[in-house]
């Protein structure tokens, strides 16, 4: 793992179980991929893993876990996207 990566994942394994998001021990690569990429576009490390599925990725951001998504092919993620209204955190 990267070092640059500890803190968003740490976050998701204490909030994972709590409030509904993936355990860290459960990701994948490329699910790290996502969570790292989102926490930098979003400007947070507060990010959690809240579903996998046929190369999408929904991640919640911030208290309110506002969804996020990255598509991801060939274990890279593609695109990075905010699904809430007006990107607001």
């Amino acid at each position: 793992m990267m070092r640059g990566g500890i803190g968003v994942l740490a976050l998701v394994a204490m909030a994972g179980c709590d409030e509904g998001g993936v355990p860290e021990a459960t990701m994948t690569r490329g699910e790290e991929a996502c969570l790292r990429e989102v926490a930098r576009q979003s400007g947070t490390s507060e990010v959690v893993l809240m579903s996998s599925a046929a190369g999408y990725i929904t991640v919640g951001v911030g208290s309110g876990r506002t969804p996020w998504q990255c598509v991801m092919n060939g274990g890279r993620v593609t695109q990075v996207q905010t699904l809430g209204a007006g990107g607001a955190l």
